[in-house]
């Protein structure tokens, strides 16, 4: 009795009636309002996605044709007169002829630092003047082990961004032979980069809403935007395990804690036979080097560039390396 008067419509009180025909009625509003949630999310993932990506691509430009210039100057200095003189004639050279080569060397080398965002020193060894040629005019020979360190890494196929753990360097031997180590060179060209002023693009980068980093692909070296931390070493892990992620780009995502991350990379078309790669990763979302073919062939340092965001996930909007 209790039974069929519960169930029985006729017997039902009008709130009850009221109540369940709100919750048929609002059953289609709620699937279309997940349908549309859902195209919404993938809509903000796609822009934000094409977004980033753009991003990267204007500052890995910007990034190759900085050290492109920089090839382009240091390929000049292996035909520059005065250089030729110093490293080659400098026996039937006059004091007054010496001193004035010099000069005009160490007015070039300030030039080619003035003129690149990323040069905090250029330096020329020459045996036959036993001394090196900077920015500030003459100073003492490299040591020995310093040149077996350049020599060990200059040549062609390999990248022409190193380091000695503590800088970053590019590097030329004239003549090129001496690169492969066939003959003695006439002078050495090092170029010291600037990290200050890499991490200070690679700010731009980030723009304030994560943190960028840029990497070869053997993770020789690596500089991040500021101090490293967790993230950062977790990214480039995850990065190097990328099969073909020294050419290509493209994203991938990795679990950090409790966190999804998705890691946009770019690599640059240039940059062979390794690549770099910045990362960025959003703080919060509510929707964030290389090689070349030895002869200056590479656009140079930054072969890639990725960026890291929160990536979408159940529940919650959220958004090189």
């Amino acid at each position: 009795m209790f039974k069929s008067r519960f169930y029985d419509p006729r017997r039902m009180s009008i709130l009850a009636k009221l109540i369940i025909s709100c919750l048929i009625a609002s059953i289609p509003l709620y699937v279309v309002s997940l349908i549309v949630t859902s195209m919404g999310a993938a809509s903000v993932k796609d822009n934000i996605t094409r977004s980033t990506m753009s991003h990267l691509n204007f500052y890995m430009n910007a990034l190759e044709r900085e050290v492109d210039h920089l090839l382009e100057q240091k390929k000049q200095l292996f035909a520059d007169d005065d250089l030729q003189y110093l490293s080659s004639l400098l026996p039937v050279m006059s004091d007054i002829e010496q001193t004035s080569s010099i000069q005009r060397v160490v007015r070039k080398l300030l030039t080619i630092k003035e003129s690149s965002a990323f040069v905090e020193e250029i330096m020329i060894d020459i045996p036959m003047l036993d001394r090196v040629i900077y920015t500030n005019f003459l100073q003492q020979r490299f040591p020995e082990e310093h040149l077996k360190f350049l020599k060990a890494h200059i040549g062609i196929g390999k990248s022409p961004i190193f380091t000695d753990g503590q800088k970053l360097y590019l590097g030329s031997m004239h003549p090129a032979n001496a690169e492969n180590r066939e003959v003695d060179p006439v002078f050495t060209i090092q170029v010291t980069l600037s990290i200050p002023k890499i991490q200070n693009i690679l700010s731009q980068i980030s723009s304030g809403t994560g943190s960028s980093l840029i990497f070869s692909n053997d993770a020789s070296w690596h500089v991040t935007e500021g101090e490293g931390s967790e993230l950062a070493t977790r990214a480039l892990d995850s990065l190097l395990n990328v099969e073909g992620i020294g050419t290509s780009s493209g994203q991938h995502s990795i679990r950090i804690g409790k966190e999804d991350h998705l890691i946009f990379y770019l690599n640059s078309l240039s940059c062979r036979p390794r690549s770099l790669t910045s990362y960025r990763r959003a703080r919060s979302m509510a929707r964030s080097p290389c090689t070349g073919d030895g002869s200056g062939g590479y656009r140079s340092c930054p072969s890639s560039s990725s960026s890291v965001h929160r990536s979408w996930s159940s529940g919650r909007s959220t958004g090189r390396c």
